[in-house]
């Protein structure tokens, strides 16, 4: 059903935003990493852009 899909979708696409949040709390990551990050989840999500 549709709605399964969208939720499926939904699962995955917080799934990548929670990758990028562990990811920004590793100590090793640089400005320009996080710059990368940002910007990946932007171009997934352009609604970020007035949070981000």
């Amino acid at each position: 059903p549709p709605a399964n899909r969208r939720l499926c979708k939904f699962l995955d696409d917080l799934s990548k935003i929670e990758s990028v949040s562990k990811e920004l709390q590793s100590s090793s990551v640089s400005l320009l990493d996080a710059r990368v990050y940002f910007d990946g989840l932007l171009e997934l999500h352009p609604s970020f852009s007035t949070h981000l």
